[in-house]
């Protein structure tokens, strides 16, 4: 029998990344245990069997993975998520999918038929101003002006156009025997930006993210199975 277990609100937590710099199959050096994004695949490749451009895989446990000449893949995180910034700044996420109705009726249909179209999705993110972790947020939207302690420099930050890539875990801290590890993956790009606050709140947030292309990452569910 399939192990289920009930989710709440508090198995999901998002976290972003960068892509950094690929590493090139030699055909005799080991990928370490971690978590990765393929970017290429050789016709002959020593990457995990079914591995595609664009989706992610983890190493761990007595797997010994080596890439061969053609296979090319991106170190996302140690297996500890440190190079995943863990997003403390986030209370909420929702993705909610829908799909185009055509309708597909013609003179001979008794009743109305339909055909499903392109998916679409509308995702929202919600937190509470965090300074030194929300400014990543603001500057997709407004340039920053930081200014040294001594007065003396300043840096200007443009808006930065560039998608986020997220990862957000559906099953964070569920330990339970067969009960997979999932995580929904995908680039997205901030289409609005509300910042405000309160006399008896927090200062908070919320933005729109739609899924963009992205040359690097496929959207994508990931789930690594557990005995």
């Amino acid at each position: 029998m399939t192990a289920t277990q009930k989710l709440t609100g508090k198995n999901t937590h998002t976290y972003t990344f960068d892509i950094t710099s690929p590493i090139v199959g030699d055909g005799t050096t080991e990928l370490a245990a971690g978590y990765y994004l393929v970017k290429s695949v050789a016709s002959t490749s020593g990457l995990p069997t079914g591995a595609e451009p664009g989706k992610t895989f983890r190493v761990g446990g007595t797997a010994e993975i080596t890439p061969e000449v053609g296979d090319v893949v991106y170190l996302l995180s140690p297996p500890d998520k440190s190079g995943l910034a863990d997003r403390c700044d986030f209370t909420s996420f929702t993705a909610e999918f829908t799909f185009d109705e055509i309708d597909a009726t013609t003179q001979c249909d008794e009743v109305k038929v339909y055909e499903k179209g392109l998916a679409d999705a509308t995702i929202t993110v919600e937190g509470v101003a965090t300074a030194g972790l929300s400014e990543d947020l603001i500057s997709k939207v407004l340039p920053i002006v930081k200014q040294s302690a001594d007065f003396e420099t300043i840096e200007n930050v443009e808006v930065d156009d560039n998608p986020f890539y997220f990862y957000t875990e559906l099953t964070y801290g569920v330990t339970k025997a067969g009960v997979p590890d999932m995580a929904f993956v995908f680039p997205g790009k901030l289409f609005g930006f509300n910042l405000g606050g309160a006399a008896d709140g927090m200062q908070t947030f919320s933005s729109n993210v739609r899924i963009v292309s992205d040359d690097n990452l496929v959207p994508h569910v990931y789930e690594l199975l557990k005995a």
